[in-house]
């Protein structure tokens, strides 16, 4: 019964909502928006310059009155602003003005996509759904930055070709933008009506004013913009487009004499096509051949000793673009770094034995095509295919070389529908994701995996109530031993003694599991906003041959309640706090824990911040801490946390952050602080260094599992005492709005050291000291083998040793050109080093001195692409 409930409760929630607004109970409520009428140009396009000087822009009207935003909602801004917007059958052609003394206007160089100084832009709804904007946004340096705007945030990997200029007068800075419709999607109606969003930000003042005022108390930022009327006709814009590369690489690393793989210098050459095709106005197909998915900026050093897999960002252009069409809610069913991802099936070679693998770095994508647009009557529709080559690693061992198979030939494929309804107060949609792989020797991959769900949202009494929720479906399909693998991976641990709901099944060749989840609440709108839902997952749930999940079987309900102050009072711009409460189950229930969180933030007059929060973790049961064995009852803990920051527009910014643990076990704690400082020098360089240190103390850190071959096994555990410290170091010269330079180097260190060991007795034990037996210190030392030897009731043991250096260095330093809209050179040197040892006692300061001991891996890319419209 405990299992079926949260369905129930989707479903009988779904029901009353929408029978709620279909029998006209809840009612929204349309506010005044303001409408700017443009018209189709005749004569001359202008010539984009940032002047508008063309006789063209005496055509159409000037649109100003503008409205604070912040600091002050609802006051007059501190200067004024105009906008005017005209079009023809190729192009959307934005004008602003921005009134300001011209020693004020802060003319601060940025690169493309990054804000900085003062800034104006402009966005579409083209398709009036109230979901998606395309933004348009220039700075007065005039570098470009374009994004996609959401009512749950902003997502800035879009890049659209477009042309902008700004220019600085006496009495203002003026933008001009020549926006081609083909960037643009919309429906195939004679006359058009797009929602419409202008603003401008006035750095030195930390000021935002808006043609139409969005409210900073709202449901979502594209219900209250503005309309733009007056287009006609329009046609497609570009029927299709290429983007052909061409990239040379050169690799640079020190490799062992006897390694026949790898030499010490080698060049790759690239060739590849990315392509865009209109398939309809609102309909755009884009597809790639052998493409480029390198990205300039590495992923962050990290040292992941967690049981859990790491999550890196995306970064890759073709996944980036329109990504936000395939979020469902609570599931993350699509994590497009599954694609291309390094391959799975590694070989097992000593390189101190004479023992080397050729393995691949990543799979490589043979191709991939992505569907996107929406329908007159409002259905979003998403799909992108994939597919990725069988791939081979070489193994040298005894002298012979061996072929294996590294990750067969494997087909990607999700789609995502969703449906607007009640004027975008409702929506229902669907998802899907296959996974095939072509598997002709038998290993521990799935063969198939499929995810199927349904998700829902509905605004209701002038969209200030809301409930939202999902249901999910996924099977995977493969031989005995890789369904056995999942079912014990760390995301489930069918294997864990004490779990009556769970029982392995070695001979099972098929996994499927359900989840759901489910809130309703009061949204953004007032001082006072709390919500309340649940998450639900099977033991049986799988998404990681697409999406990403690191836990099943969960129950966890939470709730909470804020209130936010955004009126300027006393010293404060806005200020706010929080509360939140949360339980978490097993499906067998099992209680794991109870959280209780509260915090606050304030936003001051001199555009200073902090960020304070204090949280309090109750009956702790870790299911994952030995790792496949018993859930272990861990003392409970407090988690302080403070974050700090200063006025962001100054020549000198600091931000500082702090965060904690601190266990009642009176031992183990973590501190973490992140201290930054960020420089702006002169009009175009820009630099930031961060530290990251942090350090901790674990009396119960997971070492091995012992088998005495009488008694079983026996579970070892250590205090681990961690000091881990990473710089990152930024630097950013904009020679121009279009050439840039761009370093990133992060250096990071880490190490570990064990002591005060214990074998787990009774880890269900109510005393922290009844969890388990204490090893008397003289009973652990380190043997002439390199490996520690130990005596326990009269057996002895042998088991590595656990303590720890690491050592990496990630940096990309990246020259930046785009010669023409769309069309970019790059020189790109990256560079790396890492290395992990079990050393015995080893300090920080040894491993940041060992550092450059390390051999580096250099790669020098050049690489061209050239943006055709046809």
């Amino acid at each position: 019964m405990l299992k079926l409930c949260p369905v129930l409760v989707v479903f009988v929630g779904v029901w009353m909502i929408f029978c709620g607004f279909q029998n006209g109970k809840y009612k929204s409520v349309d506010r005044d928006k303001r409408i700017y009428v443009t018209q189709r140009i005749e004569g001359v396009p202008p010539v984009i310059d940032g002047h508008l000087l063309d006789e063209v822009w005496l055509q159409g009207d000037w649109s100003g009155d503008f409205t604070q935003q912040f600091p002050f909602e609802g006051a007059l801004p501190s200067k004024p602003t105009d906008v005017k917007v005209l079009y023809d059958d190729k192009y959307i052609y934005v004008g602003i003005r921005a009134y300001d003394a011209k020693d004020s206007i802060d003319a601060r160089r940025g690169r493309r996509d990054e804000l900085f100084g003062d800034v104006v832009g402009i966005c579409f709804d083209s398709y009036l759904d109230y979901r998606t904007g395309f933004e348009f946004d220039i700075t007065a340096a005039g570098a470009k930055v374009d994004l996609i705007l959401l009512n749950n945030g902003i997502d800035f990997s879009w890049n659209a070709v477009w042309d902008g200029k700004t220019a600085l007068l006496d009495s203002m800075w003026t933008a001009e933008m020549r926006i081609p419709l083909g960037q643009l999607r919309f429906g195939n109606q004679a006359e058009q009506v797009w929602g419409l969003h202008v603003w401008r930000w006035i750095n030195r003042l930390g000021e935002e004013s808006q043609w139409n005022l969005i409210p900073r108390n709202n449901a979502g930022a594209l219900y209250h913009i503005g309309e733009l009327h007056g287009i006609n006709q329009l046609k497609r814009g570009n029927i299709f487009e290429v983007n052909p590369y061409a990239a040379v690489i050169s690799n640079h690393r020190k490799v062992a004499d006897d390694n026949p793989f790898v030499r010490p210098n080698m060049m790759d050459y690239h060739l590849g096509l990315d392509g865009k095709m209109a398939l309809s106005s609102n309909f755009t197909g884009t597809f790639t051949v052998n493409p480029d998915f390198g990205q300039v900026e590495a992923d962050p050093a990290e040292l992941n000793l967690t049981v859990f897999e790491s999550y890196f960002d995306e970064k890759r252009p073709f996944f980036l673009e329109g990504r936000n069409i395939f979020d469902f809610t609570g599931f993350n069913v699509f994590y497009s770094r599954r694609v291309g991802h390094s391959p799975q099936i590694v070989p097992d070679v000593n390189n101190d034995n004479g023992e080397y693998a050729d393995v691949p770095q990543y799979t490589t994508i043979l191709g991939a095509l992505k569907l996107s647009g929406k329908t007159p009557n409002g259905w979003s529709v998403g799909v992108v295919e994939s597919l990725t080559r069988k791939e081979e690693a070489k193994v040298f061992k005894n002298g012979q070389t061996q072929t294996l198979m590294a990750e067969p030939l494997t087909n990607y494929l999700v789609a995502r529908v969703q449906k607007d309804m009640n004027k975008g107060n409702s929506m229902v949609g669907g998802i899907i994701s296959s996974t095939q792989r072509s598997i002709q020797v038998e290993h521990d991959l799935a063969r198939s995996a499929t995810t199927g769900g349904i998700d829902f949202f509905h605004h209701w009494a002038d969209k200030n109530y809301f409930a939202k929720g999902s249901l999910i479906g996924s099977r995977v399909n493969g031989n005995a031993a890789s369904v056995l693998a999942l079912q014990e991976s760390s995301s489930r641990y069918y294997q864990r003694t004490g779990a009556a709901h769970l029982e392995i099944d070695s001979a099972l060749t098929r996994l499927s599991g359900m989840g759901s989840t489910f809130s309703i609440g009061k949204t953004a709108r007032g001082r006072w906003r709390y919500s309340t839902g649940y998450d639900w997952r099977t033991p049986g749930l799988e998404l990681n041959d697409l999406g990403y999940l690191t836990q099943a079987d969960r129950i966890t309900w939470e709730s909470n309640l804020e209130y936010v102050v955004t009126e300027p009072h006393a010293f404060f711009r806005d200020w706010g706090a929080w509360l939140y409460e949360g339980e978490s189950w097993t499906t067998g229930g099992e209680h794991l824990w109870s959280g209780f969180y509260g915090g606050g933030w304030m936003g001051f007059k001199n555009k200073w911040s902090v960020n304070l929060q204090l949280g309090r973790v109750l009956s702790h049961v870790d299911p994952h801490l030995l790792r496949g064995g018993p859930a272990v009852n861990v003392p409970n803990y407090w988690t302080p946390i403070v974050n700090f920051s200063t006025d962001g527009s100054k020549t000198i910014t600091m931000n500082m952050g702090y965060n904690g643990t601190l266990s009642d076990d009176g031992v183990s704690f973590s501190h973490s602080f992140s201290p930054t400082l960020s420089f702006k020098i002169g009009q175009t360089l820009n630099l930031s260094s961060g530290i990251a240190f942090s350090k901790s103390r674990d009396q119960l850190f997971y070492v091995d599992v012992l088998d005495d071959n009488v008694s079983g096994e026996h579970y070892l555990m250590g205090q681990q005492n961690r000091q881990t410290m990473g710089v990152t170091i930024r630097a950013s010269w904009a020679l121009t709005p279009d050439v840039s330079l761009q370093y990133y180097g992060n250096p990071y260190v880490s190490s570990g050291t064990f002591s005060n060991y214990k074998i787990m007795t009774n880890p269900l034990s109510d005393r922290y000291d009844g969890l388990f037996d204490r090893i008397p210190s003289e009973d652990v030392a380190m043997g002439d083998d390199g490996k520690m030897h130990m005596s326990y009731r009269g057996h002895e043991f042998v088991f590595d040793l656990p303590d720890f250096e690491y050592q990496e260095f990630r940096s990309n330093f990246a020259f930046r050109w785009e010669f023409k809209p769309g069309s970019t050179f790059y020189a790109v040197w990256t560079h790396n080093r890492s290395a992990y040892h079990n050393l015995p006692n080893p300090l920080m300061s040894n491993a940041w001195s060992r550092l450059f001991d390390v051999s580096a891996h250099n790669v020098f890319m050049l690489k061209l692409s050239y943006w055709f419209p046809i």
